[in-house]
């Protein structure tokens, strides 16, 4: 069962290739130490609220190279353009010209020529099934944190069971 450290004072954080505190017998190290820090944004779940009614448009570039955000659209049910561009000023994203439709305001963010394709994404949503788009619980989404660390730990460490 994991454990939680109160007042622990970390002096230095090293990147390492083999673990410290170990045996080698038969030809075979053994770690005895191992102490595995995870960072993670604890203001995910304010960043789902305050989104909501947006969806990003994220470009994958010609010649490849990372996606990008090529724009945000917000679904005008939930937000007027001064409220939009608040949200983009707050949250680095550019708030110049408004592509306005019926249902939406669309705040481009990078030409579209420059991408291969894109796709529409919304915070907290994953695909479940039959193409429908489905909002995750903050539960689901720690779970789904919780067995990718359990997953990282045992390809890193397989000598070790799953603590967490």
């Amino acid at each position: 069962m994991a454990s939680e450290l109160k007042e622990l004072t970390l002096r230095e954080v090293s990147l390492v290739d083999r673990p410290a505190n170990s045996t080698v017998k038969d030809g075979k190290k053994t770690p005895h130490a191992i102490v595995a820090l995870w960072k993670r944004d604890t203001s995910f779940e304010e960043v789902l609220k305050a989104a909501k009614g947006i969806k990003f448009v994220i470009g994958f570039p010609k010649g490849g190279g990372p996606s990008k955000v090529q724009s945000v659209i917000f679904d005008k049910s939930d937000w007027d353009a001064e409220r939009a561009r608040k949200w983009l000023t707050d949250n680095d994203f550019k708030s110049g010209k408004i592509d306005e439709t019926e249902d939406s305001l669309r705040f481009r963010q990078e030409d579209p020529e420059g991408y291969e394709r894109c796709r529409t994404i919304a915070p907290g949503q994953t695909s479940k099934g039959e193409g429908e788009d489905m909002p995750l619980t903050m539960k689901e989404i720690e779970d789904r944190i919780v067995k990718q660390d359990e997953t990282i730990a045992a390809s890193v460490y397989p000598q070790f069971p799953a603590a967490v």
